[in-house]
């Protein structure tokens, strides 16, 4: 969910890495497509004018979030396929943990969007979707029993 401050860099390292491909759209719009067109508003007019200029830029700056959020994707796998048991589990940080639930839902086939950039028990971690329907998930990662109201 986009946050006060966030900018479109950092929201684009949070999808998957192919959501920054829309950048080669982008690119061809600004140079190819917006310039055929004639506007009447002289600031779409200056847009029109300067799109082959700035098309490579922005397209470039669009794109740079890639790698970042491919990497991302790719260390969130590992995570889930190296747990091999509870004890595994209770060695992760509550952020690895609530990076193992949301690739475990993933796997499942929800479409997942994690709460970056707040704390632990910061409110909804994940937003799970699927077949059109919304699941709020919370993570709790005690690493005794004794944090567990249901299991004292």
């Amino acid at each position: 969910m986009a946050k006060r401050g966030d900018n479109l860099l950092d929201l684009l390292s949070q999808c998957p890495w192919w959501v920054s491909v829309v950048s080669g759209f982008v690119y061809v719009a600004l140079r190819f497509i917006i310039p055929l067109f004639q506007f009447e508003n002289p600031m779409l007019q200056g847009l029109a004018h300067a799109g082959p200029t700035i098309a490579p830029f922005t397209s470039f700056t669009l794109l740079l979030p890639a790698p970042i959020s491919f990497f991302d994707s790719i260390r969130k796998r590992k995570l889930l396929n190296q747990q091999t048991n509870l004890d595994s589990v209770k060695l992760l940080s509550w952020k690895e943990f609530e990076e193992l639930v949301g690739e475990a839902y993933r796997r499942k086939g929800y479409s997942v969007l994690e709460n970056h950039g707040v704390g632990s028990d910061g409110g909804i971690d994940l937003r799970l979707n699927k077949a059109g329907n919304l699941f709020l998930v919370q993570c709790k990662h005690w690493k005794t029993q004794s944090g567990c109201p249901r299991c004292s």
